[in-house]
């Protein structure tokens, strides 16, 4: 399957994302915020970034930047809590295209939208 970098500030939400996508046969690595994955990315070859935007320590922005522009292979997703009037895809920064995935959604969506993304099966 895939190399998987998630990259979230609370633990139990990135325990879960991280024990439901091994169970799917990814392999992840986990980061508790954007310095640390960043090091993460750098240090392995990563097929997807899942990156949480509100972070101590760099934000999920600045990390989805150098994705970008350093690893332009590599697909990114973002979590959030819920929409916003601050929510940095409806205020025009330029992160057209970035799936967004709620932190509140069921196992099977994940792993859909991760399969998709990655075009697995």
């Amino acid at each position: 399957m895939a190399t998987i970098l998630v990259v979230e500030d609370d633990d139990a939400v990135r325990g879960l994302f991280q024990t439901v996508l091994q169970r799917a046969g990814h392999a992840v690595s986990v980061a508790a915020n954007a310095a640390e994955g960043l090091d993460r990315l750098r240090a392995s070859t990563i097929e997807m970034v899942i990156t949480d935007l509100n972070m101590p320590q760099g934000n999920g922005l600045a990390l989805i930047s150098v994705v970008r522009h350093d690893y332009p292979a590599t697909k990114v997703m973002v979590l959030s809590d819920e929409a916003s009037d601050d929510d940095p895809f409806q205020a025009g920064t330029g992160l057209d295209g970035v799936e967004v995935l709620p932190k509140s959604l069921g196992v099977s969506h994940l792993l859909g939208t991760v399969n998709r993304a990655l075009g697995c099966p």
